[in-house]
């Protein structure tokens, strides 16, 4: 049950990071982010995280910094 509740807060965590690399790259609102990776994972059918870590693992790739929201 802890293990399922931490990877749950991972989760959360890493679409609020997915959010903020949106924010910054595209100019959007926070809702607008999060739309974005729902609508994302519903096409794709995958979890919202699964896009989320595609988002980071991308950012990082191309050496982008986040900034501050």
């Amino acid at each position: 049950r802890i293990t399922q509740l931490e990877a749950k807060l991972l989760g959360v965590r890493q679409i609020a990071e997915a959010q903020d690399i949106l924010c910054a790259q595209h100019g959007i609102s926070k809702e607008e982010a999060y739309r974005v990776i729902r609508e994302q994972a519903m096409q794709k059918r995958i979890t919202a995280e699964e896009i989320a870590k595609s988002i980071i693992h991308a950012n990082e790739i191309l050496g982008l910094r986040r900034q501050p929201a």
